[in-house]
């Protein structure tokens, strides 16, 4: 892998890998994600349709000869798939990108070097703030000036302002393609050309005329491969959200309903679960739920039977036979009780944390879908509130799981990012680190070292447990990714020296990170212009006074790496000697020595003749 490091300012740097770039400036990110297979799959020949419009045949010359095009239409529309098929004619697969920005406003600035024949897509459409007047311009220049390609989404109404002068004539307002012809030709490159007879029937035929988008044409043709019954009227409720189902045979009685929305949220859990969650609910709600009123209730088969609930041993499910039923009513708890939802995301969260873990799972995961879809950040907050000082490694793995899931990943990953603004709690930090040495980190290394760097920098526990076992798990995992970028990068900038020395002592405190730092038997520091790195990093953080206690306790377990055999005795003492040479006169040493007195036969009394060898050799140089 090769890296390059490119200085922007003095506060800031851009870091170009072969498969991530970003800009940090403060508080602002701009991170570059490579176009995942998938995203590339629905702009292949058999499945791309393209809109019917004439300004579908402005897009690609545009393009070729400005490097910028602005597509303008509502999220859903198809624009992404748009852009990437353009892009996909003048870069290769392998060459495309995605700026995922996590910024105040948008400002040129902010952007990553753009490189030679590669195609980006930015999507403004969340931007909370009017980007700023010279960003239309920039935009312009940052393609021209690397011979790169980028496509910028947006909406009506961030389509507005100042920036907007520069790029009025690169503009094209992107309409969806025909529905109907979008599904037919998805279902045929699926190989259910024999199902294409359903979208002449009327339920199906009702939905092409109301125009959908080709977001909801996409979802149509999931629900229609998935489908068991093969129904156009079961395939279009379920397209519907449930509409019908959801007005005709919705329960009255108070204790089915919540039985009923129980089920949504928590679907294939444990029947037990369900009635916990549905008894928390009539609580909170002022009912009396006391012994009495439990046993003197309808029986609990009943009760189902009348929510729609079925029971497959000890689960429990929501209208099996109705795909999507569950998601569909839980949407309609949020929409339709708009007024109570901080009373429902409390009931929710806190059976989150009481449940047992797979039941909570599931729970977590049908809020987060609640929260991306009606975008409320609310609803997480309150996940990492509860959570955090309950189960704080659930929610971290439930927050991993999340951050790199199409549907909820540049969402959960922002987040995660701005989490450690300003001064964190410790708690907070380590839940980041948690998250990114999880999945998140395994199969996004870079994105998860961006978070990675900003919790070493935030923590107030240098040689917290946790930020050396995300670090460890990394580095186990992605070997040199995690050294060209702390080694390679960190350390060479003052603002993030920190971040390095962090990511270093919590490798040097676990055995998987050792044999990470320096190979099986020391191998890869058996050289010592090797070792030279990782003396260089013990002494700086030795020399900081932010970190030194904790380097200190840190090599102080390096006698054990000793006799347990993890490296060799004379390998550990030289590396040591060298690291604490410069530390003789603060008297460091003397914390090491068991009775007080200097025996040199002892371990710590060959590392402290080793540093004083090297601080004399030291001294004579200079002298010279």
């Amino acid at each position: 892998m090769t890296t390059l490091e490119v200085s922007v300012s003095d506060t800031a740097t851009a870091f170009v890998a072969a498969v991530q770039h970003f800009n940090n400036y403060g508080e602002d990110l701009v991170e570059v994600r490579a176009i995942t297979d998938d995203e590339l799959a629905v702009c292949s020949d058999d499945r791309f349709v393209a809109p019917d419009s004439e300004e579908w045949d402005r897009f690609g010359p545009l393009l070729r000869e400005h490097h910028v095009v602005v597509l303008l239409g509502d999220a859903g529309t198809g624009r992404h798939t748009a852009a990437l098929r353009q892009l996909l004619d003048r870069s290769p697969r392998e060459k495309l990108h995605e700026l995922e920005p996590t910024w105040s406003r948008p400002q040129r600035r902010l952007l990553p070097p753009a490189e030679t024949g590669h195609g980006y897509v930015l999507d403004l459409s969340n931007a909370t703030e009017e980007p700023a007047e010279e960003f239309g311009k920039g935009l312009l220049s940052w393609a021209r000036e690397s011979a790169g390609f980028i496509v910028v989404l947006v909406t009506g109404r961030v389509w507005a302002g100042l920036w907007t002068q520069h790029l009025k004539h690169l503009l094209v307002p992107l309409p969806s393609p025909d529905a109907r012809d979008l599904v037919e030709q998805q279902l045929v490159a699926f190989g259910l050309s024999d199902r294409a007879h359903l979208l002449d029937e009327e339920p199906l035929a009702k939905i092409f005329g109301s125009s959908p988008r080709a977001e909801d044409a996409a979802r149509l043709v999931e629900i229609i491969r998935k489908s068991t019954s093969l129904k156009a009227e079961d395939i279009a409720d379920e397209y519907s959200g449930w509409e019908s189902w959801l007005e005709k045979k919705f329960p009255r009685p108070l204790g089915i309903r919540t039985l009923l929305w129980s089920a949504a949220l928590c679907d294939g859990g444990r029947t037990l679960s369900i009635l916990q969650m549905s008894e928390a609910l009539r609580v909170k709600l002022g009912e009396n739920r006391g012994p009495a009123a439990v046993l003197a209730d309808t029986i609990t088969s009943k009760r189902l039977e009348e929510a729609h609930i079925v029971r497959r041993g000890d689960r429990a499910y929501l209208a099996p036979n109705h795909h999507g039923l569950a998601t569909a009513a839980r949407r309609h708890l949020w929409d339709e009780f708009q007024l109570y939802r901080e009373l429902l995301t409390e009931w929710a969260v806190q059976q989150a944390a009481e449940l047992p873990p797979d039941d909570a799972a599931r729970v977590i995961d049908a809020l987060l879908d609640l929260a991306l879809h009606f975008r409320d950040g609310e609803i997480i907050k309150r996940l990492r509130h509860v959570l955090l000082a309950n189960n704080r490694s659930f929610l971290a793995q439930a927050l991993s799981n999340a951050a790199i899931d199409p549907r909820f990943g540049p969402y959960i990953r922002a987040r995660l990012y701005t989490w450690l603004a300003y001064n964190p709690p410790q708690q907070l930090v380590e839940l980041v680190a948690e998250v990114c040495g999880g999945v998140f980190g395994k199969k996004e290394p870079t994105m998860a070292l961006v978070r990675l760097q900003r919790a070493a920098l935030k923590t107030k526990e240098v040689d917290s447990e946790i930020l050396a076992k995300a670090f460890t798990s990394l580095a186990g995992k992605h070997h040199q990714i995690v050294f060209d970028t702390v080694i390679g990068g960190w350390f060479d900038k003052p603002a993030t020296e920190r971040a390095g020395i962090v990511a270093v002592l919590g490798l040097a405190s676990t055995d998987e990170g050792i044999i990470a730092l320096c190979g099986p038997d020391g191998a890869d520091i058996s050289d010592p212009r090797d070792r030279f790195g990782l003396i260089t990093t013990f002494r700086r953080a030795l020399d900081r006074e932010d970190t030194r206690e904790a380097a200190v306790r840190v090599i102080g377990t390096w006698k054990e790496v000793a006799a347990q055999g993890l490296l060799p005795e004379d390998l550990v003492i030289e590396v040591l000697g060298a690291s604490l040479a410069p530390t003789l006169e603060d008297n460091i040493m003397q914390r090491y020595l068991e009775t007080g007195a200097l025996d040199v036969k002892t371990f710590w009394g060959k590392v402290f003749v080793k540093a004083a060898q090297c601080l004399a050799e030291q001294e004579k140089y200079q002298t010279v």
